[in-house]
């Protein structure tokens, strides 16, 4: 019960820094224009298709052994919301231009 409970927990704490949160925004910032919707195209496939995976296995993981379940989610939640934290780039306040020249140098075309 202590591990469904850290799970509700880290879920809520974690929904503030969550997967889509990340990805969508970075995807729109740190890809040129021109590239910028085939990249958010390419997140998205990537992650709905693990998550497709992933809800074709945890129904049967749960059915087996519920604490497993719990504690792999928990896991995930914790990874997901510390490579978001950690390795988030750092582009508040400037503008797509901005961001632009910084990663790919004042000759990017």
């Amino acid at each position: 019960m202590a591990v469904l409970g850290m799970m509700v927990v880290f879920m809520g704490v974690n929904n503030g820094s969550g997967q889509q949160a990340f990805y969508q925004p970075w995807s729109g910032e740190i890809f040129p224009a021109r590239y910028r919707g085939s990249a958010q195209g390419i997140l998205f496939f990537i992650a709905r298709g693990l998550l497709t995976v992933w809800c074709y296995f945890l129904p049967v993981i749960m059915k087996y052994n519920f604490k497993i379940a719990v504690g792999l989610l928990v896991s995930f939640t914790v990874i997901s919301m510390l490579v978001g934290t950690l390795f988030a780039p750092k582009t508040q306040g400037k503008t797509l231009e901005e961001i632009t020249k910084e990663r790919y140098g004042e000759n990017f075309s």
